[in-house]
């Protein structure tokens, strides 16, 4: 096969079956990588054989760069949102206030959140010593 002319279709097919068959030599490899570094052929053997090459991501650049500047630009755009939606709830929310959330609900008596916060934590210690107790125990049992 010739390498110093351009592949019509038919031959760069040939090409990549000898490819995959094995039977290609090493002036035929050459041409094959450089026929499909070249953004002109756009078939589904040609794309295979570009994956199978490493030269798949060379297909179509210029369509793969304006979607990842899109996608970042969206990406910007949902963080900057983001920030803004955070920072109206911050400024807006209740200052020196003890607020605590019960089944969906705000509780902001600070003497019942106290109470809640209390009784959280004595069952805390309560887990936490049982717990304690329950390694000690099966520590004594493994000595």
């Amino acid at each position: 096969m010739k390498h110093n002319t351009t592949l019509t279709e038919q031959q760069l097919n040939q090409l990549i079956e000898r490819y995959f068959n094995g039977d290609t030599t090493v002036d035929d490899e050459a041409l094959l990588r450089r026929e499909l570094a070249i953004d002109r052929w756009h078939t589904d053997v040609a794309d295979e054989a570009r994956f199978v090459l490493g030269y798949f991501s060379m297909a179509k650049p210029q369509v793969a760069t304006r979607r990842a500047s899109w996608a970042r630009r969206l990406a910007a755009a949902a963080c900057i949102g983001v920030l803004l939606a955070a920072g109206i709830v911050m400024l807006n929310a209740r200052r020196g206030q003890c607020v605590a959330w019960v089944g969906g609900q705000p509780i902001d008596d600070q003497e019942q959140v106290m109470n809640l916060i209390a009784s959280d934590l004595g069952n805390m210690g309560d887990a936490s010593d049982e717990l304690q107790q329950s390694m000690l125990n099966q520590l004594t049992i493994t000595n």
